[in-house]
């Protein structure tokens, strides 16, 4: 089947780190006359990672959301997929309360470190600290080695005021693995400046600069950047 062939060789570009080659692969896809929805779900996803919202918010409403029950080729996962990738476009349409009750009613019958790091960063984003610190200890017992995760947890450790405790989990973090996002180096920043060690700080927000930033966050590389004159 020729789209599975296309479908293939987009991820096979995805892997590499292609994803403009991968998406100009998607589009052609789009054209064929049988996509599957996994495929319009992946789609979705790598249009949002690239910021193109507009045409995401389109495919969705044109391709995923008539079709998501009326499918029985359609896994659970490719389910939960549509529903998590759905509240995270609604998270940057603006809509960030629907996007929080759609992904708590993802985690009430479907646990994994996705999820549970989707929802702790948008209990953050809503200002619910305690709530936040709450699921990111949750989500820390569900998988204490996702650096999303980790990054959750030690962040709302932040933002609540224990500063020792949050410095901890970013050591930890940072001695089990180097994160490859630059929030995982900025927040890690935020730390250092408030035990008052500049320097640390200014290292951790070099490196949060060298990282790719995601569509899919609401750090901006402006933000980091403005921090690092600010020392």
């Amino acid at each position: 089947m020729f789209e599975k062939h296309l479908f293939r060789k987009a991820k096979g570009q995805l892997i590499k780190g292609n994803e403009q080659k991968a998406l100009e692969i998607f589009e052609k896809l789009m054209k064929k006359k049988k996509p599957t929805l996994e495929m319009k779900v992946f789609y979705a996803f790598y249009l949002m990672k690239n910021g193109d919202f507009i045409k995401a918010r389109q495919v969705y409403d044109n391709l995923i959301l008539p079709f998501k029950g009326k499918t029985k080729k359609c896994s659970r996962d490719t389910k939960v997929q549509i529903e998590q990738n759905y509240a995270l476009l609604l998270w940057k349409e603006g809509n960030l309360k629907e996007a929080v009750k759609i992904t708590e009613n993802i985690l009430k019958g479907y646990k994994n470190s996705v999820v549970y790091g989707n929802l702790g960063y948008f209990y953050i984003l809503q200002g619910e600290i305690e709530k936040a610190l709450e699921l990111n200890k949750e989500a820390y017992d569900f998988s204490s080695d996702d650096a999303i995760i980790l990054d959750n947890l030690a962040f709302s450790y932040y933002l609540s005021g224990n500063i020792d405790k949050a410095e901890e989990i970013y050591i930890k973090m940072h001695e089990q693995k180097k994160p490859a996002f630059p929030e995982g180096y900025y927040n890690y920043g935020l730390v250092a400046l408030k035990k008052g060690d500049k320097e640390k700080a200014k290292e951790l927000f070099e490196k949060a600069l060298l990282q790719k930033f995601s569509y899919l966050s609401d750090l901006t590389r402006e933000t980091v950047e403005n921090a690092l004159k600010n020392l």
